[in-house]
């Protein structure tokens, strides 16, 4: 895999959602942040003279010498996979879907973009007084008539395991009676055993939920993903036999 420092430049922003904002990305990703706040903007790329690229944070001093090989692989392996076809069934490639959404509005007519010019402040002016205050209202009433909204339907393993965390990290500490009586648990150290796998995987999610992100190659990445896959397994599979 050979990248030139301008591509190296371009999967750094569009790893960041630095180009093409949220229609930058190929996956779904945490962004890298400042070690010394995560609340800071996320990392720029910074060329040196002899072409090697960096990281700094534009808030603080805080700089990253190693950009993690991800971040390249993720670029060269999607490069060009952003396919636009037209009527007559010409195609067009794009890096990112934020190019591609560019490029036909570089196609526009005029009548279209004095109409987009008009309309946009209007909209944005629905949006924050009508739409999102409505919406707003409508899942709080919705979370306290039902116990749930339609807004963590969306994502209901995000709402589970969030609020499964807290609950099963403190059963995991307290002081157990025993241990169930289940397959492949003869014993309180099997009984541990499994509840460590468990915890690992939560603790591995709340990173990867969290931003907190350490994966440096596609291999330490799927080891995270493998790590949560056989914890979670484990969960569903004792998830009753969790008492005392």
């Amino acid at each position: 895999m050979e990248l030139n420092v301008l591509e190296k430049i371009k999967a750094i922003r569009i790893w960041q959602g630095t180009l093409g904002g949220k229609w930058g990305s190929f996956t779904h990703h945490h962004e890298m942040t400042c070690g010394n706040n995560s609340n800071h903007a996320v990392l720029e790329p910074k060329i040196h003279a002899d072409e090697s690229v960096s990281l700094y944070c534009t808030d603080c001093d805080y700089t990253q010498d190693k950009v993690p090989d991800i971040v390249y692989e993720d670029y060269y392996n999607h490069k060009g996979h952003c396919i636009s076809r037209a009527e007559d069934g010409t195609e067009e490639h794009f890096d990112t879907i934020g190019e591609m959404m560019d490029a036909h509005r570089e196609k526009e007519g005029i009548w279209e973009k004095i109409w987009d010019i008009i309309t946009l402040p209007f909209y944005r002016i629905y949006y924050k007084c009508i739409d999102r205050p409505y919406y707003r209202a409508k899942y709080w009433i919705q979370k306290r008539v039902r116990g749930y909204s339609d807004l963590q339907l969306w994502n209901v393993g995000y709402d589970v395991l969030n609020y499964a965390y807290p609950l099963f990290k403190a059963y995991v500490k307290m002081d157990k009676m025993g241990h169930p009586s289940a397959e492949g648990i003869d014993c309180p150290e099997d009984w541990d055993a499994i509840l460590k796998k468990i915890e690992k995987a939560f603790d591995e999610y709340k990173l990867d939920e969290d931003g907190d992100f350490k994966w440096d190659t596609a291999e330490e990445l799927q080891e995270h993903y493998k790590v949560m896959n056989e914890g979670f397994t484990l969960f569903g599979k004792y998830l009753l036999n969790m008492w005392d």
